[in-house]
């Protein structure tokens, strides 16, 4: 049987604090802490480790709520509900910012509790577990020794590998965020026309590639590889796998050729 999840409320009104616990342990939940303050709950997180914290945006003090939220979420990857009797459009566009995982308005049942408490804890299940499976991709792709990158939606950088900051001279500090058609040119300012299109026609599928690549610290690299489309229910990224392609002069062929081990395309 699992230990019960444990909660931390954040609230400085003394009778609703002691209701939100009744509730809660009524729920199956331990209460692992009552502070009343945006600094205490800060503190209190980070020394406690709750499951979840439930949070008053209205506090009484220096640190409101969505103040006392952001130090939280800033140390501490923490699940985080509000519950608020303020409810005006700025109030709550400034709690968006913090990305909690619900809002419950005051007052409240019992019933209403248990539904943004339940939905909360799991979807911090899920995003731990999804940035766990994150975390060993990342250390997975960092192993290969291709040169592996990473493009969303929109053909913007979200992952370089090793081998890739290498092959085109970008940290992945530096790339992320910036358009692939703008990290990989063939020349100052020059997209390589399979990378142009994809914003604008996208990919079904894998795309061979092999272009000379004109590298962030001016070098000039023949490379080959594939484009993929990553799907889900629709494409939502695109990996380029690419590696160093010599070029061979042949003396029946004018000009440069592509070598066979380039032609064959990516490695399965």
């Amino acid at each position: 049987m699992e230990p019960a999840a444990r909660v931390l409320i954040v609230e400085d009104e003394v009778i609703v604090a002691k209701d939100m616990e009744a509730m809660l342990r009524n729920l199956g939940y331990a209460v692992c802490g009552i502070v009343r303050t945006g600094e205490q709950g800060v503190c209190r997180a980070r020394d406690e480790g709750p499951d979840l914290v439930l949070m008053d945006i209205g506090l009484k003090g220096e640190m409101d709520g969505i103040e006392a939220a952001r130090q939280i979420r800033a140390i501490a990857d923490i699940p985080l509900v509000y519950c608020t009797a303020i409810s005006d459009l700025a109030t709550f566009q400034r709690a968006k910012q913090t990305d909690p995982y619900g809002f419950i308005c005051k007052p409240f049942e019992e019933k209403d509790l248990r539904s943004v408490v339940e939905l909360a804890l799991h979807h911090g299940r899920r995003e731990r577990q999804l940035k766990l499976m994150l975390r060993l991709f990342r250390a997975t792709l960092s192993c290969a020794e291709e040169a592996l990158l990473v493009a969303d939606v929109k053909v913007e950088v979200v992952y370089l590998n090793a081998a890739a900051e290498a092959l085109t001279g970008w940290s992945e500090q530096e790339a992320v965020g910036v358009p692939l058609r703008e990290l990989l040119v063939s020349a100052p300012g020059l997209a390589i026309p399979e990378i142009a299109t994809l914003a604008e026609e996208g990919l079904a599928g894998i795309l061979p590639v092999a272009f000379s690549l004109f590298t962030r610290d001016a070098r000039r690299v023949a490379v080959s590889g594939s484009i993929q489309a990553l799907t889900d229910a629709g494409v939502i990224g695109y990996l380029l796998r690419l590696r160093h392609a010599q070029r061979v002069e042949h003396a029946d062929t004018p000009g440069a050729a592509w070598d066979m081990a380039a032609s064959r395309g990516p490695r399965a």
